[in-house]
């Protein structure tokens, strides 16, 4: 099936707004993550693949102009859009403005040598993301006879570049920067894998199955950004699981929700206090002569005795037993 474009008016003629067609394979309606999403959120799936998109998968996309299209509020297409991806594992710079489809090429498979080269013409529109090096290198669903045309007509990323890009966009989300220097990178791998205990936690405990990705982990990043910890983060999951408003909605127990940067701070001041350990009282045995409490260590069963007789004129090994 292939479906036409939206139109625009130029000097009183109809033009196609990419002149292309675009299209849509059958199977989308039978796909099972398609099948489990809300009417909105299919209608959303298909503006991506039918209206904004370009050839090869990766292109320019604006949210605003989606949501005037479609004729939603804009924070009802985020909403939806952000489903769509999480679901579909897209992936969108928003820095940027660039959406990426990594299985692109499995439903759109260039006919020949020429047709990939035309389409790989678009990629000049593309603006610098983070998303380009992936594009590079996932060639999974492009048959083999044309992996060498698209490596040489796709010019390959410098990786220092590709790092800065990412800083751009985490530093814009409100995440730690990373750096090229190897402390920064263990800092960044740290906080990564504290993002990971939290997705894994929010998984467990809500019955969810959120990847370990990227887009899994941004919001989680930005509130590390701001001096938030993984308890923080535990707590405020804790408190939504007795929330009545999520038990009612539970598609909300997700991380742009959950540790979204406007209600983060809000819903952590609405969970309950963590309980403060209680204090240990270990007794303390004093020689009997002269009190000595200096140097004292404790021992099984609670004891406490004298490490040395240094400092004390009247020790007694005795009354330290």
């Amino acid at each position: 099936m292939k479906l036409l474009p939206p139109h625009i008016f130029q000097d009183n003629r109809i033009v196609s707004m990419a002149e292309k067609y675009r299209k849509v394979d059958p199977r989308f309606w039978k796909d099972e993550k398609i099948f489990k999403m809300t009417r909105d959120e299919k209608l959303v799936t298909l503006y991506v693949f039918t209206a904004q998109a370009n050839r090869i998968g990766i292109f320019l996309f604006s949210p605003a102009l989606a949501a005037e299209d479609l004729g939603m509020v804009p924070e009802t297409f985020r909403e939806r859009f952000e489903n769509v991806c999480q679901a579909l594992g897209w992936g969108f710079d928003k820095g940027a403005r660039v959406l990426y489809i990594d299985t692109w090429w499995k439903y759109n498979v260039p006919e020949n040598r020429n047709v990939l080269l035309g389409n790989l013409k678009d990629v000049h529109d593309v603006p610098s993301n983070v998303f380009f090096n992936r594009f590079y290198n996932n060639l999974t669903y492009l048959p083999e006879t044309l992996h060498q045309t698209f490596l040489e007509r796709i010019p390959k990323p410098y990786p220092i570049q590709e790092q800065e890009q990412e800083q751009e966009q985490e530093q814009e989300q409100g995440a730690p920067a990373p750096d090229v220097s190897a402390g920064k990178k263990a800092k960044k791998e740290k906080l990564r894998a504290e993002a990971d205990e939290v997705i894994g936690y929010l998984n467990e405990k809500c019955g969810k199955s959120f990847k370990f990705s990227e887009s899994s982990r941004l919001s989680i990043l930005g509130r590390f950004g701001e001096g938030y910890t993984v308890d923080d983060c535990r707590r405020v999951i804790d408190a939504k699981l007795q929330d009545e408003y999520f038990q009612a909605n539970p598609k909300f127990y997700r991380p742009e929700t959950l540790f979204g940067k406007q209600k983060f701070p809000g819903y952590l001041q609405e969970a309950p206090q963590p309980k403060a350990a209680a204090a240990v009282k270990v007794p303390v045995l004093t020689c009997g002569q002269c009190y000595w409490l200096e140097k004292r260590c404790a021992e099984k069963r609670g004891k406490v005795r004298a490490s040395s007789a240094e400092g004390c004129d009247t020790f007694s090994e005795a009354a330290h037993e």
